[in-house]
């Protein structure tokens, strides 16, 4: 490290829980390779940079680069600069960014696992992050040959508004969003660009007497706590691995400093979400038959607990066939396909979110043997559990996955 502590400038918006996490990351690299001194601005770089910048004798920032002339003045200062936000791309400039493809993947798994074949898609237009998020959720979409309606705000010029705007002016429109989503058919699963959006999109749903979830079931993004409990009903969101974020951007701030980076430095950093966290806002089945209903809540229920295809048939009372064939039509779907990967997705939940180790995991899901499960895993996911896990938390030696940036 040297003589004295590495000088790092920390260019965060720290108002959100999503900068927060990040600055965790950002600490928790700082404890295991520090030390470090930080010098700490709660603002994204936006407009103007701190007054404080211009003289001040650091080692290397971090930063959310979300305007382009300010960045351009902070590159200026010839400092390494890791971005956190990767809405454009600096030559030289590493960026490390939530994975927004990912992100739209989740979601439409999570939508199709319910049953839903209605979907929208409701956002910011003109804001960057938005308007992948939603491309790519139309993308998926199409894939599996379903058309995904989209909100178009009124009067809303894409590009003008930060976010904080955008989030504003969201609050004028709630009229306007009720009467789209009247117009479309029920049931209808709705992804937010982020939790703000998908607040309005309930309170639109709740002030104009539309059911949620049973009409509109409703998902956002970043999993900010406060905003998903104080959301009626409670807010499904999906939740970007934003401490890793931080913690991989200071790692590579730290090679940049140092004379490390090589070819790394040109590439983009995309971090896939840790997960969906379920709340009321998306508790719902959307089939149409009341056996295939009646099976998947059992399922969902009792996964864990080591249910199988017999247990499920005895308490639906049909046949394997029958209730397989309703199973295909309404979910694509067989009911032993449907326990399995309602149990490899508690699996993941485990694997992510705690240090369990796999005989507890294989306990706690319903599968027979640690073997049995690391087999399947492995067929299925394409890795083992023991990897799964490593890709997925932060540690010190933890190698972060990179490639070429994709298209806007």
């Amino acid at each position: 490290m040297g003589s004295h502590p590495l000088r790092i400038a920390v260019l965060i918006e720290a108002a959100r829980a999503y900068g927060r996490g990040m600055c965790r990351g950002v600490a928790q690299y700082a404890r295991e390779h520090g030390p470090w001194s930080f010098f700490f601005s709660g603002q994204s770089v936006q407009h103007k940079l701190p007054a404080w910048l211009k003289d001040w004798k650091g080692d290397g920032i971090l930063a959310r680069l979300e305007d382009k002339a300010a960045a351009e003045r902070l590159l200026s200062l010839n400092l390494p600069v890791v971005d956190l936000l990767g809405k454009f791309q600096f030559p030289g400039v590493p960026f490390f960014a939530t994975d927004q493809e990912a992100v739209a993947r989740l979601a439409t798994e999570f939508f199709r696992a319910a049953g839903f074949r209605h979907f929208a898609f409701c956002g910011y237009p003109g804001l960057f992050f938005s308007d992948k998020r939603g491309a790519a959720f139309e993308a998926f979409l199409r894939e599996h040959a379903f058309p995904c309606f989209v909100y178009p705000p009124p009067g809303q010029a894409p590009g003008m508004r930060n976010t904080a705007n955008s989030e504003m002016r969201g609050l004028r429109y709630e009229a306007a969003i009720a009467g789209w989503l009247k117009k479309l058919p029920r049931p209808i699963a709705v992804l937010a660009c982020n939790d703000i959006r998908a607040q309005q999109v309930l309170a639109a749903c709740l002030d104009h007497g539309i059911a949620c979830p049973e009409e509109v079931a409703i998902m956002g993004v970043d999993n900010d706590d406060v905003v998903c409990d104080l959301a009626a009903p409670t807010l499904t969101s999906i939740e970007p691995d934003v401490q890793r974020i931080g913690y991989a951007g200071a790692a590579c701030l730290e090679q940049l400093i140092k004379g490390q980076s090589g070819k790394r430095q040109a590439l983009a950093h995309f971090i896939a979400p840790r997960g969906i966290v379920e709340r009321q806002s998306t508790d719902v089945i959307a089939v149409d038959d009341p056996m295939v209903v009646k099976a998947l809540r059992l399922i969902r229920s009792r996964a864990g607990a080591g249910i199988d295809v017999k247990a499920v048939l005895r308490q639906v009372g049909l046949s394997r066939s029958t209730l397989d064939q309703r199973f295909a039509q309404q979910v694509g779907r067989s009911v032993k396909a449907e326990i399995q990967r309602t149990r490899l997705q508690q699996v993941e939940n485990l694997l992510r979110d705690t240090n369990l180790p796999l005989e507890d995991i294989t306990a706690r899901t319903g599968f027979r043997t640690a073997s049995h499960l690391i087999n399947l895993f492995r067929r299925l996911k394409g890795a083992t559990p023991g990897q799964f896990r490593a890709a997925h938390r932060v540690s010190a030696s933890e190698k972060i996955a990179t490639r070429p940036e994709r298209g806007k």
